[in-house]
């Protein structure tokens, strides 16, 4: 079972690779632009729910992310105009790559962020750590409570399904006769 989980993950992260790289260049070698962007999206964004995915430290993991966002919108960029020229991309696909690399910026450095965050707020001096109770507290006035509702909310359901099919048969019954 551990085995096919690790073929799915290596082949998830062996098709990122792919989208990501050689199929971007080989498109725009080409000539074909908006088939490159359309790959370098999927690619990118495959790498970043697989980043994401990872077992490592946070730290590590948030730096990883950021990184990913902000090499993507200076380097990777770059690399790709190389082989795809901005001038044979049509004007609404550069719109779509711009919008996307900036929301893409702003995902994994929010994402990034919020993890370093997590992993700061961990190991803070003031963190109030949850106090383990060994008592066992007692659940039976709410547990009462909340069947009441739920009988409540079953009898006027029951009521309200009542209403809408006499309604129902009402107005198929004027109907018919008409």
């Amino acid at each position: 079972m551990v085995r096919q989980s690790f073929r799915i993950i290596a082949g998830l992260w062996i098709a990122a690779f792919l989208l990501t790289f050689p199929s971007p260049i080989i498109a725009g070698i080409y000539k074909q632009p908006e088939l490159a962007i359309f790959t370098l999206i999927i690619g990118i964004f495959l790498t970043l729910i697989l980043v994401l995915d990872i077992r490592q430290d946070r730290i590590i993991k948030g730096l990883l992310i950021i990184l990913l966002g902000v090499s993507f919108q200076t380097i990777y960029l770059e690399l790709v105009f190389i082989f795809v020229p901005e001038n044979t991309i049509p004007e609404d696909w550069k719109s779509y790559l711009d919008i996307y690399s900036q929301v893409l910026l702003f995902a994994c450095s929010g994402a990034g962020g919020s993890i370093i965050a997590a992993h700061a707020d961990k190991t803070s001096l003031d963190n109030d750590a949850a106090v383990p109770s060994n008592k066992i507290p007692d659940l039976k006035p709410e547990l009462k409570h909340l069947t009441t509702a739920i009988e409540n909310l079953n009898k006027k359901f029951n009521i309200t399904i009542g209403v809408l099919t006499a309604s129902t048969l009402m107005i198929l019954g004027i109907y018919l006769i008409q």
